[in-house]
């Protein structure tokens, strides 16, 4: 499920930029509580800073990951936070701040979104007398 990492996690390591194949080494491994996977460990072998797989991921440092996609769902349906959080069963705080987490993931997808998109345009205009009225479909791209 996870993946092994493809450079070192320091920005000061030799290995962060571009990382050999064999930059580190196995360092044993961790069980999260929420869905109880044992997610490997890894120690660079030029700074010794010890990191997991997860790390870089969107979902670390969650204890619960499991309830973004309920919450998004009922957030987005125009359920309030706190009746959100009564029917997840969570506390209204991991509400709020899971709110705020999914409000910038929504940001950030929206960005993205925007680079590849296409705006089309009417202009109406006329040749000769306005009794001629002429369209001119425009494409512009950001």
């Amino acid at each position: 499920m996870y993946s092994r990492p493809e450079r070192c996690p320091n920005p000061e390591c030799q290995h962060h930029g571009n990382a050999p194949l064999g930059f580190f080494w196995h360092k044993g491994s961790y069980r999260t509580k929420h869905d109880r996977l044992d997610v490997p460990r890894y120690q660079c072998k030029g700074c010794k800073t010890t990191f997991s797989s997860r790390h870089g991921s969107p979902i670390a440092g969650q204890h619960k990951p499991q309830i973004n996609e309920p919450l998004a769902k009922l957030l987005s349906s125009g359920v309030a936070q706190r009746r959100a959080a009564i029917v997840l069963g969570i506390n209204k705080v991991t509400a709020a701040r899971k709110f705020a987490w999914l409000d910038e993931r929504a940001r950030l997808a929206h960005v993205a979104a925007l680079a590849s998109y296409v705006q089309f345009d009417e202009m109406e205009t006329f040749e000769h007398s306005k009794l001629k009225p002429l369209s001119i479909s425009l494409a512009v791209r950001a």
